[in-house]
């Protein structure tokens, strides 16, 4: 046996994501999104040297140096989990439980300085190839292969490079989706439901990007309320001898664990078809409006800027990952609090703190998304009154 063989390394990296840098690694025990100087990515390097000169030849857009993202996986970890749709599966997972947290962030607190695109996952077309001798591209446009040392490798022009720290992360729906990962990808013949929800979370990636540049028109906006929809939908089909509709997403929606009662109450009226209609909360009679605004935008009908807001005035671009991810919680059927140990039978006060900070884990992003849904049921400047009220308090 070989020295070079001997030192294969136990991580390989996968593919470069130079729109973010990652503070803490975002994975499981075999696959991971992380940082370019990981130790990791350092065994990897080692074995390959030209992947560590790749890696440093990334710049932004005006030369600054870039410390990009890496996906990487155990050298032993199945080829199943190794393709382009596992891969790609895998982002999709991260993207959903990242982006819907910026929005209510944007929303609640006005936030801003956080990843709100997918974009900011996007995969480099270009890698180091197997052998670790060549700069190689595949995509669906481009096949090539070229030196690393005439590499020259950049972040997307039209956006910030992101940064991905663990409080970025939903992590309790994040540990939930990387089973279902594993279990989508590592099966040749996945359950209905695994096919269901990966199919969704890839649209929802699509849907979550970028209109568009500076040329982005009305209906760029408009074709992003639709992919939402179509995500929606794809999550509730109940496979090939049923179909999707609006009736199926407002039930799951109406699942999803909504930690306060007003967003419960059946006080919205929603038209179903020509004859009939029914009763839903304010997440429900959000989507309805989504709904509508797919319907008007991809069917023809005339569209202006108000169809891509709420009916209070929100963009609805950003209500559509808010609802996606709570849509989430209700089909992998979690969302429900740890039972707390009470003083009728014994417990350990370690048993008692991990039960306090499981339920604080399950329910913080539930309460941001359900604080940000409250907040769409007020106009913009009722909200920035009710912002200033309370600074005028804190003085």
């Amino acid at each position: 046996m070989s020295k070079r063989t001997r030192n294969i390394p136990e991580w390989k990296a996968l593919a470069v994501l130079p729109n973010v840098r990652v503070i803490n690694p975002v994975g499981t025990d075999s696959f991971a999104l992380t940082a370019s100087s990981d130790s990791r990515v350092d065994q990897c390097v080692t074995f390959h040297p030209k992947l560590g000169s790749f890696l440093k030849r990334f710049t932004a857009s005006h030369g600054e140096k870039l410390e990009p993202g890496v996906l990487i996986c155990r050298h032993d970890a199945p080829e199943e989990i190794l393709t382009a749709d596992a891969v790609a599966g895998f982002r999709d997972a991260i993207v959903a439980c990242v982006v819907p947290g910026t929005h209510s962030d944007i929303i609640v607190n006005r936030a801003q300085l956080r990843i709100a695109y997918s974009d900011t996952f996007m995969i480099y077309p270009w890698m180091l190839d197997k052998f670790g001798k060549w700069a190689t591209a595949r995509t669906p446009a481009l096949l090539a292969t070229h030196t690393v040392s005439r590499f020259r490798g950049m972040s997307a022009p039209g956006m910030s490079v992101g940064r991905l720290a663990t409080t970025d992360v939903d992590q309790h729906l994040f540990r939930e989706l990387s089973k279902r990962w594993q279990k989508r990808f590592s099966v040749s013949e996945p359950d209905w439901a695994e096919i269901a929800l990966f199919r969704s979370l890839n649209v929802a990636n699509a849907a979550a990007s970028l209109p568009g540049g500076t040329e982005a028109t009305i209906h760029d906006f408009g074709r992003g309320i639709a992919l939402w929809v179509s995500a929606f939908e794809i999550l509730v089909h109940p496979g090939p001898s049923g179909q999707a509709n609006k009736a199926r997403v407002l039930d799951l929606i109406a699942l999803a664990p909504w930690r306060y009662r007003n967003l419960t109450e059946l006080v919205h009226k929603v038209q179903m078809s020509r004859s009939s209609s029914r009763m839903v909360a304010a997440p429900g009679f959000l989507y309805d409006q989504l709904y509508r605004a797919r319907n008007r935008f991809l069917h023809g009908e005339p569209v202006d800027w108000t169809d891509l807001h709420s009916s209070t005035g929100h963009p609805l671009l950003g209500v559509a990952p808010i609802l996606f991810s709570m849509a989430l919680r209700a089909f992998l059927g979690i969302g429900s609090s740890p039972e707390i140990p009470d003083d009728k039978r014994e417990f350990s006060v370690e048993d008692l703190a991990e039960a306090l900070c499981q339920s604080m884990e399950i329910n913080e992003m539930p309460n941001l998304f359900g604080s940000a849904v409250l907040a769409v049921q007020q106009t913009p400047d009722q909200l920035e009154e009710e912002r200033r009220s309370r600074r005028r308090r804190r003085r």
